[in-house]
């Protein structure tokens, strides 16, 4: 794995006493010269374990592959992780195939998290963390029990102007899982076209803001709507897709536009 830290080539594998703690002792930016970066068997995922910010090319993506070997990032208590310009690939755990963070913090600014699998929270799994992305596309993640796209637990998640789509889960919620003691602000998304056995969209038993949104065309093999379900304070002009509104929660204000299924 070929990275840049300043002028400084750093070898994901070859140098694991300081590479695998990608952040042990200081604060890192790191630029991506190469477009595509594999995960090292002998070492498993990218423990970030202080702050650290990769960054990608400013036109197109580095990728970053785990070639399900292992998840590709995991986030330790304490620690902060940001990406720009990056694409999170090919992770597979019990937890956060694409990202796990616990007890710290993610951003994601204008990248990919797509094709992860996991348990719960296939692209992106938060326990007790601070999660913020923006102009981000989760996409054709698969979850075996919940959040196909991202499942957050006693977590906090701020999602503006990116998109979840194509994502499935075996069991609930194929964009997105927000358990009871989590809060999710929603602001300018599309999540449309994921999948699960029983509520393909949003899944909230916390409290879930949302607006300027689109949640339509998930589909399920339940009975309510397949779009939302749970606990939600809608802020305005949404486009969300309801089959039985009072069962789903969305608590409705003005300038909405609501759809039979």
């Amino acid at each position: 794995l070929n990275t840049t830290f300043y002028d400084q080539s750093l070898q994901i594998g070859v140098e694991p006493d300081r590479a695998k703690n990608l952040a042990s002792h200081a604060e890192f930016v790191w630029k991506v010269r190469h477009r595509e970066i594999v995960v090292d068997e002998t070492y498993g995922d990218l423990d970030i374990t202080g702050n650290i910010t990769i960054a990608g090319p400013e036109a197109g993506y580095a990728s970053i592959n785990a070639n399900s070997i292992d998840r590709v990032f995991d986030v330790h208590p304490g620690a902060s992780l940001t990406l720009i310009n990056v694409a999170v690939t090919g992770g597979l755990a019990d937890s956060g195939g694409g990202i796990r963070v616990n007890d710290g913090h993610l951003t994601l600014i204008n990248s990919h998290v797509r094709q992860n699998s996991a348990d719960d929270g296939a692209g992106v799994y938060a326990n007790e963390s601070n999660v913020s992305i923006s102009g981000s596309t989760l996409f054709s993640n698969s979850a075996a029990t919940v959040g196909g796209g991202i499942a957050i637990f006693d977590s906090t998640l701020r999602l503006a102007n990116s998109t979840i789509s194509g994502n499935e889960s075996f069991g609930s919620a194929g964009a997105l899982f927000v358990d009871q003691w989590s809060t999710a602000a929603l602001d300018s998304n599309t999540i449309v076209e994921n999948h699960a056995t029983d509520i393909g969209g949003i899944r909230s038993s916390g409290v879930t803001e949302i607006k300027l949104s689109v949640v339509a065309h998930n589909t399920h093999g339940g009975s309510a709507s397949p779009d939302v379900l749970g606990r939600f304070e809608s802020l305005g002009n949404n486009d969300v897709s309801l089959r039985y509104r009072q069962r789903a929660g969305l608590r409705r204000a003005n300038h909405h536009s609501y759809r039979s299924v």
